[in-house]
């Protein structure tokens, strides 16, 4: 996973300075933008599941960081080299690219005030039949 991951960090960064030349084309299977927005999205959140376990089972022993990236990969039914391309396609295009991961972490804040809300809240228990 961490060669996963230096893929993910170092070809944006790569595709930036040759997309100048026109070098990167638009992939055959570019995963729409709105899709892209929710994978990356559900990439961080497996990303923080994977890092936030604290009591793994011993199922989840096996697990690793790749694991999560692949289940949400195939959640959406698309492969690796797809999600790669797309985002380095993307990556070729700053403000384009900017915009969407702005989206990103506004649906990642958001679900975090969802979840906040919910801890805060009381639980409702309803009346003990017992009562």
């Amino acid at each position: 996973m961490k060669n996963r991951l230096f893929i993910l960090l170092v070809f944006p960064l790569l595709a930036f300075s040759s997309c100048s030349n026109g070098w990167i084309k638009k992939p055959k299977t570019l995963v729409p933008e709105k899709q892209m927005i929710d994978i990356l999205v559900d990439v961080h959140l497996s990303n923080s599941m994977y890092s936030l376990r604290q009591y793994p089972d011993k199922k989840d022993v096996r697990l690793s960081p790749a694991d999560f990236y692949y289940s949400v990969l195939h959640k959406y039914n698309i492969t690796d080299t797809i999600f790669e391309e797309s985002l380095i396609y993307y990556s070729c295009y700053p403000n384009k690219f900017e915009k969407m991961y702005s989206k990103v972490l506004d649906k990642i804040s958001q679900i975090d005030q969802e979840y906040s809300e919910k801890e805060d809240r009381p639980i409702d228990i309803g009346k003990n039949k017992y009562q």
